[in-house]
């Protein structure tokens, strides 16, 4: 009857260590479904914010950055020839002029 007194300590002995690791594994889970999940979602909510934003604000500065590049481009070109005044029109042309009566004089020289 000694045999049957060992198998029981046995029993015992897995039934401890069954609920040990009962007890741990109950543990983990609180662990992950109470702290770990949710401050894991928060975490990939706000980055997901945060990215969003990010790309907003890229977006609304390249806009931003066009229209002040267009607006200098366009103060770059200047007025238009139709724009000129007179004497500016004037003043191309006699430059031409000029060079060209240099022209003939070098040849009366001749």
């Amino acid at each position: 009857m000694g045999g049957g007194q060992g198998e029981e300590d046995d029993l015992e002995l897995i039934d401890e260590a069954t609920r040990k690791f009962n007890f741990w594994t109950h543990q983990i889970h609180i662990f992950f479904v109470r702290k770990f999940f949710p401050g894991a979602e928060k975490h990939i909510r706000t980055r997901k914010a945060a990215e969003a934003r990010r790309v907003q604000e890229a977006r609304k500065k390249a806009s931003k950055t066009a229209l002040e590049a267009a607006a200098a481009d366009a103060q770059d070109e200047g007025p238009a020839e139709e724009d000129k005044s007179p004497r500016e029109a004037e003043g191309e042309g006699e430059g031409e002029a000029e060079e060209g009566e240099g022209d003939k004089k070098e040849k009366d020289a001749e």
